[in-house]
């Protein structure tokens, strides 16, 4: 890291964790200390895909005030990260990022997914069992299939008029879907799905 330089991104697989053994990268496979907290300077713009996958200690992960893209896959599958912070330039999401986690935000706090987002992709957040509460700022225009699927505490979830699609189940196996009357479903404007048995 070169004198004077500022960090700017996290490079794919930066922090892979294999088989539940913790590594610095694939290719170095130089052992490494678990990860508890993460807290990335205001400089970090790029997470890479599977930069932080399987750390299985990180509790709480600060992303900075400048973050824009979080890559496919960036934190799956670290089963201990509750807490999850970032500012407002967050762009993307992408596929599976941080699926298998046990994101909360403080319980009673909404996750704020931000008024610049425009990617949210799929199985993004599926699986954080504990996740109560979302909010989805004004530009994203689609939410991805699973996005949220599994997230079975999930009570509450607040889209903008900038959603025009949600993808395949991306709500089911929540409790805001699990309260919904049969019939035609909605989430803000758009149509989910039908629940229960069609009508003949």
């Amino acid at each position: 890291f070169a004198s004077g330089s500022v960090l700017e991104e996290i490079e794919d697989g930066a922090f892979f964790v294999k088989a539940n053994d913790v590594y610095a990268g694939e290719t170095t496979n130089s052992i490494q200390p678990a990860l508890t907290n993460l807290s990335l300077p205001n400089t970090v713009k790029v997470i890479g895909d599977r930069a932080f996958v399987n750390q299985i200690n990180l509790v709480s992960a600060n992303l900075g005030n400048a973050i824009e893209i979080i890559d496919d896959i960036a934190f799956a599958g670290s089963s201990k990260l509750t807490n999850l912070t970032f500012g407002e330039y967050l762009k993307t999401i992408g596929d599976q990022a941080f699926k298998n986690c046990d994101i909360t935000n403080m319980i009673d706090i909404p996750l704020n997914l931000g008024n610049n987002l425009t990617y949210l992709g799929s199985e993004a957040f599926s699986h954080n069992e504990n996740l109560k509460q979302v909010k989805i700022g004004r530009n994203l225009p689609s939410i991805g299939s699973f996005a949220f699927n599994y997230c079975s505490a999930l009570t509450s979830v607040t889209i903008s008029n900038s959603v025009t699609s949600i993808g395949d189940v991306a709500f089911d196996a929540t409790a805001w879907y699990d309260n919904q009357p049969d019939g035609l479903v909605y989430n803000g404007k758009v149509l989910y799905k039908y629940k229960g048995e069609m009508p003949e």
